[in-house]
């Protein structure tokens, strides 16, 4: 990516207990929040597309 590209960006709302547990995990791993969080949505996303989905042919 160069320098004029830029990722969009999203605004969450979280509960300040989940802001605050990750305020310290990106702190102790020298990393910043947005890393943290994007490892996080990368790691569930990466385990829920390997679960087994639901077909028309299993009764759905």
């Amino acid at each position: 990516m160069n320098k004029t590209e830029r990722l969009p960006q999203v605004n969450i709302r979280m509960p300040s207990e989940v802001r605050e547990n990750l305020k310290c995990i990106a702190g102790t791993q020298d990393r910043s929040m947005n890393y943290v969080i994007v490892k996080a949505l990368e790691e569930y996303i990466a385990r829920n597309s390997e679960a087994p989905t639901i077909t028309s042919s299993q009764g759905f």
